[in-house]
Order: structure tokens, then C-alpha cells, then sequence
């Protein structure tokens, strides 16, 4: 399994600069995963990641408690991906810019 790691502060998100996002290798199934460290502002909201793949939607992921998503396979299938979180806490909404992966292993 490998983690892509993530740094969300308030409204963006950026690759973690300790992680490796050199050789990814599109089409992998069941192997990404996307780890999430959350500034203070995300506090008590439950959070999901939205992924997107030659502009298309795919299916959601929810994160768990321990930062941690799968990246779905449909997302990975090209060379490039997108990425944003979606938060919610009671009436309250907080939403990241996407950020764009791009997988360039072979």
C-alpha cells in the first residue's frame, strides 16, 4: 500500500512536502491511499474527499479518524487526477480547492 500525504489548512490543500509523489503508475486498484494531517479550523467536522478523473466525478471517500481514505480506482485509471475535502459540521460547510495529481510512473 502506498499513502499520498496531504496538508489541509483552512480551505487548501497542498502535497505534504515529506511525501514522494514521484512514480505513480496509473491504473492501480486497491493500493493508493491518501493520508489527511487537518489544520484546527477542521475540528469536529466529518469529512469527505471528492476525486476527479478527466473531469468526472468519481464515487467519494469518507475519511476516517485516523486522516486515512482510499483513492478509488476510477480516479487512477489516467494520468492525472484531482483531488479536494469537503467537510461538514451541523449547518456549517468547509470546502478545499482541488489540487491535481499527476501520476507519470510506468
Amino acid at each position: 500500500m502506498r499513502i499520498l500525504k496531504f496538508i489541509v489548512d483552512g480551505q487548501q490543500i497542498k502535497k505534504d512536502p515529506e511525501c514522494n509523489f514521484d512514480n505513480i503508475v496509473p491504473g492501480t486498484t486497491g493500493y493508493l491511499s491518501a493520508h489527511f494531517t487537518f489544520s484546527d479550523d477542521w475540528n469536529g467536522y466529518a469529512k469527505a474527499v471528492g476525486f476527479w478523473a478527466n473531469g468526472k466525478e468519481c464515487e467519494p471517500q469518507i475519511v476516517g479518524f485516523d486522516g486515512v481514505c482510499d483513492i478509488p480506482a476510477e480516479a487512477t485509471r489516467n494520468k492525472r487526477f484531482e483531488i479536494m475535502v469537503m467537510g461538514k459540521h451541523g449547518k456549517s460547510r468547509l470546502i478545499t480547492g482541488k489540487i491535481e495529481i499527476v501520476q507519470n510512473g510506468r
